[in-house]
């Protein structure tokens, strides 16, 4: 299992690694960013540590570190002193559509790289690994979804997490039901009710929620990962000047080892905070610069 994750990795990684881009060629993000004289990043409300809206209103986590990184970048290369941010709420399914609309100018979240989603957006190199995991109440006789057949499987429509149930039910030929909710916070209201058996979601995401004693005092995860989920930052389809900025500056981040002191910032005391396959991620992008 860990081999085929790592082959996965390493292809991944070889096509979002940044690649030098002509001189000449003319970004249509930069273009749009320096016309409007905003950045504008759309970013996930419910997906802490990554992304959501802080104690103060203003968006925080590790991705959105991430993109911050990203605006002074730009800022540098159209030779501003400084570059105002905007933020812009995204769900599931709205993080993709305000890309391909030009709404946004990057999503900041929790988003997995996948071939089928290439098609209509790019993505950035690999920012975290993480993957699908069942979490169900804490007297729940549950330890894995195979157990669970007399109720759906929550799942949070059009992710990664929806298709690893669906995936494991035909591997297993059980007759596992997925349920799918527009929000996590819908989800939970439904597993505290008892509607569905238990609740899939990205392992990092559940093991920060259990952080907390509401959540941690309740539920548990039970249960191996159901996927490998890489994440990364989406960017507009079709640029590769912009993708080339974005990758540089994260390369940047990995190669100087500047990414742990946000890990230390935004993944303290999470467990598991950082998967084994991680380190490679870390190593592997950690791209020379010349």
């Amino acid at each position: 299992m860990f081999s085929r994750f790592l082959v996965a990795l390493l292809g991944v990684v070889f096509l979002l690694a940044p690649v030098p881009a002509p001189a000449q060629e003319v970004s249509p993000t930069l273009q749009r960013i320096q016309s409007r004289g905003t950045f504008i990043i759309a970013y996930r409300e419910d997906a802490a540590p990554f992304s959501h809206r802080g104690s103060k209103g203003v968006p925080e986590g590790f991705s959105i570190d991430l993109c911050l990184d990203v605006a002074r970048a730009i800022a540098a290369t159209l030779k501003i002193q400084s570059l105002p941010v905007k933020y812009l709420a995204v769900n599931s399914r709205t993080r993709f559509l305000v890309t391909e609309q030009g709404l946004a100018d990057i999503v900041c979240g929790t988003t997995s790289v996948t071939v089928a989603r290439m098609a209509n957006v790019d993505f950035s190199m690999i920012t975290f690994v993480t993957g699908a995991r069942l979490m169900v109440a804490k007297n729940s006789p549950y330890r894995t979804i195979k157990d669970i057949t007399a109720k759906p499987i929550g799942v949070i429509g059009n992710t990664t997490s929806g298709r690893a149930v669906e995936r494991a039910a035909k591997l297993a030929k059980l007759p596992l039901q997925a349920q799918r909710f527009s929000n996590r916070d819908r989800a939970l209201l439904a597993l505290q009710r008892g509607e569905i058996g238990g609740f899939v979601s990205d392992n990092i995401l559940l093991a920060k929620l259990l952080q907390s004693r509401a959540y941690g005092s309740r539920y548990k995860l039970v249960g191996n990962l159901l996927s490998y989920d890489p994440y990364a930052l989406i960017l507009p389809r079709n640029d590769s000047r912009f993708r080339y900025l974005v990758n540089r500056k994260l390369a940047g981040l990995f190669r100087t080892r500047k990414i742990l002191k946000y890990h230390e910032r935004w993944f303290k005391g999470i467990n598991p905070a950082i998967p084994k396959l991680y380190a490679y991620v870390i190593a592997v992008q950690g791209i020379p610069e010349e």
